[in-house]
């Protein structure tokens, strides 16, 4: 890392022996690295249909549930998957949803 004069800028220590603190410099390039590659409503649309694949079929509350994600953005995803045919939606008989 540099401050930008070229001078290269080193951490503290104590700071880089906390695994925590590598954990989250590791997370930060990663999420940059993803973020280059693929954008956010891809990385949602994956993280989707990931958790379908793994657990069968769930409802969009479920969805919601396991990937931390608001039912009213799992609405969107869903949509937009629906219409580019990578899932098909339909009702729960247990509760007409």
């Amino acid at each position: 890392m540099t401050n930008g004069v070229g001078d290269s800028v080193i951490p503290p220590a104590r700071l880089r022996a906390l695994t925590s603190w590598q954990v989250s410099k590791v997370t930060t390039l990663g999420a940059r690295l993803t973020a280059r590659r693929m954008p956010l409503g891809a990385r949602s649309d994956f993280a989707v249909l990931a958790a379908l694949e793994e657990y069968g079929p769930l409802s969009q509350a479920d969805i919601g549930r396991r990937l931390g994600l608001d039912r009213n953005d799992v609405n969107a995803i869903m949509t937009r998957l629906e219409a580019e045919r990578f899932v098909t939606r339909r009702v729960d008989p247990t509760n007409r949803r």
